[in-house]
């Protein structure tokens, strides 16, 4: 979220092996709308390194890193 913050970015994606664990996954997002955020999770790829790669293809296609 501190990131997001500093970014000024609402939006939070989750990705990576450990947000295949249902209660991390729910914590984490509970706590990012508690502070205002959106947080989304990949639904048409797996929620492990798969999705962590298109992630990181899709930030850098956006200009969100250079």
């Amino acid at each position: 979220a501190a990131r997001a913050n500093a970014a000024g970015h609402l939006d939070v994606v989750l990705a990576g092996g450990c947000f295949q664990n249902r209660r991390l996954s729910e914590d984490a997002a509970r706590a990012l709308r508690a502070t205002g955020h959106r947080p989304h999770f990949a639904r048409r790829l797996p929620p492990h390194d798969g999705a962590l790669a298109a992630g990181q293809v899709a930030a850098v296609a956006y200009g969100f890193v250079a």
